[in-house]
């Protein structure tokens, strides 16, 4: 017996936003993907080639795409002056697309590939270069950082944009800036800082199949020095995809969170910024589709079905009957980060605390026929600390960064695989060791 699992975005097409995002992300990557400090010999062959247009259209990307700072290099920089192969993302391109994930804009960035079709299980690629391992024990090459946060296991990593800044994605080897698990290069998400000024919006999106997004942020100053703002986002839907049984709604979005963060300018330019992020997940698992054509009940699907026979998977009923059926995660992240400036330095201090857990059950037989009943269930539970001290400078011969980091985690995973008595009748007499009368 056959079934298979659809990917959300072999079904939804995010159209009309397309070409303006396309556009815009693409005018990014080539002034991200441009290295500072090429060869001397490589700008006198490239020279001539420039003219006045291609200065005007250089000038057209660099005001389209406005004043660009990262952090990709452990200080605040122009993105022109990184010599790193990196692309950013700003806020204004992700509300262009309107993503509320990772997953829903890594094909506007080439070599990215972020595969959020079950939340808790993401997997994460960058240059062809991924793991398909979602287990408790096992981290991602492709390191995911917020703020500069160590996200961790992957099972906590896909998470909901919530008053984004920007988005940083570097390729290659990252290990010396970023450190733990960057073999193959690194997501950075920066989030939006307190701000001086009073600042109070909403939006909100509405779309087929009941889609229902809902964000806002709330800025408070509450004195000269200290700033508290707070943000929260909201995603609903109804589901696109129905259970041709019994109704069950699959692909259906529930998912919200929330930040706070409160930043105090100490004395002697000391920035302290200590926050608190939230977020709850709770819906139906990812479906399987039998395409194996079955008999009438209750005879058994054939041992070697016939390929000729296989059903269409776009056209294939959905009937499920997992017991329980549904995907969910708790998440809670404390982050306290210092800075201070020095004369020959800057140092900050990163100390952070981050728990969640998930429940995913799917169904995995693909049918809602008793005597064939199969799922299969994975539960993590994981908690991190993390502490990290940085120095950084710039002389007139380098730029400098060094420091120390301490990391530790607790993670404990249970996976099942659950059968019922009636299938696993079934299972028994195809392997011939039923007694007699089953």
């Amino acid at each position: 017996m056959k079934t298979i699992h659809i990917n959300r975005l072999a079904w939804h097409v995010r159209a009309a936003l397309v070409a303006g995002a396309a556009t815009l992300i693409a005018s990014g990557a080539a002034l991200a993907e441009a290295p500072a400090g090429a060869e001397d010999g490589a700008q006198e062959q490239a020279a001539p080639a420039r003219d006045d247009t291609a200065d005007k259209q250089a000038d057209a990307a660099a005001q389209q795409l406005g004043n660009i700072t990262v952090t990709a290099q452990s200080r605040t920089q122009q993105v022109q002056e990184v010599p790193i192969a990196m692309q950013v993302v700003t806020a204004k391109q992700i509300d262009t697309l309107a993503a509320t994930d990772l997953s829903k804009m890594d094909m506007y960035i080439p070599g990215l590939s972020v595969n959020g079709d079950q939340a808790t299980q993401p997997n994460f690629g960058l240059r062809g270069i991924g793991t398909s391992d979602f287990g408790i024990g096992t981290d991602s090459p492709v390191g995911v950082y917020e703020n500069g946060v160590y996200m961790g296991k992957t099972g906590g990593a896909l998470m909901m944009f919530n008053d984004i800044e920007r988005v940083e994605v570097l390729k290659g080897p990252q290990g010396t800036l970023f450190g733990r698990n960057s073999a193959a290069g690194a997501i950075s998400v920066t989030t939006v800082a307190p701000g001086s000024e009073l600042e109070a919006q909403a939006r909100t999106r509405i779309g087929n199949h009941g889609q229902r997004y809902l964000d806002g942020v709330l800025n408070l100053p509450l004195s000269q020095d200290l700033a508290l703002r707070m943000s929260f986002v909201d995603n609903q839907s109804d589901g696109w995809l129905r259970d041709a049984a019994n109704g069950q709604p699959y692909y259906k979005a529930d998912d919200w969170g929330l930040r706070t963060q409160v930043q105090w300018n100490a004395p002697a330019d000391t920035l302290v910024n200590l926050s608190w992020e939230h977020e709850r997940l709770k819906q139906p698992s990812r479906p399987a589709i039998g395409i194996t054509r079955l008999p009438d009940w209750p005879a058994l699907p054939p041992s070697e079905p016939d390929v000729s026979t296989y059903l269409d998977p776009r056209k294939a009923p959905v009937l499920n009957d997992t017991s329980d059926n549904r995907e969910s995660r708790t998440y809670d992240a404390f982050v306290l980060r210092v800075e201070h400036p020095f004369a020959f330095g800057d140092f900050s201090s990163l100390t952070s605390f981050q728990r969640f857990h998930t429940f995913n059950r799917a169904d995995q037989d693909g049918t809602n026929r008793r005597y064939l009943y199969l799922d299969d269930v994975n539960i993590e539970r994981h908690k991190s600390w993390s502490q990290e001290f940085k120095l950084s400078g710039k002389t007139d011969l380098a730029d400098w960064v060094g420091g120390v980091s301490w990391y530790k985690d607790d993670g404990r995973q249970t996976s099942q695989i659950n059968l019922s008595t009636d299938s696993i009748d079934t299972l028994l007499s195809n392997l011939g060791v039923a007694p007699g009368g089953l």
